[in-house]
């Protein structure tokens, strides 16, 4: 729980967190959205919007593109750890977050 409070606090300080209405509104209008130039792109929108979606008891699959292997494996990582999951779980049946290379 003390990892959720510090992330909630250090999500606020990201350029994309005064987005977060805008993105949860948008996507309840339409199943695409892209996003250029802010920070916390590939870690926050995807965490917000899948708390979003799970507060409000709708069901919920998020992808996100990442042009290398390693770059798809740690966002993965970071944001399981980011919403408390333990470290490792990525991919297992105790954790929200997964990924797949082709």
């Amino acid at each position: 729980m003390k990892s959720y409070l510090f992330l909630t606090i250090r999500r606020s300080s990201c350029s994309v967190a005064r987005l977060a209405g805008t993105v949860t509104l948008h996507l309840e209008r339409h199943t695409l959205l892209i996003l250029w130039y802010y920070s916390g792109k590939s870690t926050q929108v995807p965490a917000f919007v899948l708390e979003d979606q799970l507060d409000r008891g709708l069901p919920c699959k998020i992808y996100c593109t990442e042009p290398r292997r390693i770059s798809a494996e740690s966002l993965a990582q970071r944001v399981s750890r980011e919403l408390g999951d333990f470290a490792g779980a990525v991919g297992t049946s105790s954790s929200l977050i997964g990924y797949s290379i082709r």
